[in-house]
């Protein structure tokens, strides 16, 4: 993930996965670790952050973690509805259910207007 600061500096940032596919943490170029994510059986997921006090640094710890679109065994998650597209459906950790096609629509809609 390539992302560019406000001052117009270019971060890098590599994901690292586990042999489920879930992403497990985010890195940036340096080696050192951002974001770090673990999921419950369900898919929920928790975040923690590694940051030092410094705010500009803080500041892309959110960045990097708001823009990354992966999660649990890699999906893509949506962070504004909290829920996982897989494919051709959307599962809701929450409720650990997936969520009926009338619904995904209403959620749709929602998001569209």
């Amino acid at each position: 993930m390539i992302l560019t600061d406000v001052d117009g500096a270019i971060n890098t940032y590599y994901y690292l996965k586990n042999t489920q596919g879930d992403i497990t943490g985010i890195v940036n170029n340096a080696g050192k670790k951002m974001v770090s994510y673990t999921y419950d059986v369900f898919g929920k997921r928790t975040v923690t952050y590694h940051a030092s006090t410094n705010s500009a640094e803080y500041f892309k710890l959110l960045q990097a973690d708001l823009l990354n679109p992966f999660g649990y065994r890699g999906y893509c998650y949506d962070a504004d509805m909290g829920i996982y597209y897989l494919q051709s459906r959307y599962y809701d950790p929450n409720t650990d259910r997936f969520i009926k096609p009338m619904v995904q629509i209403i959620l749709m809609l929602l998001v569209l207007f």
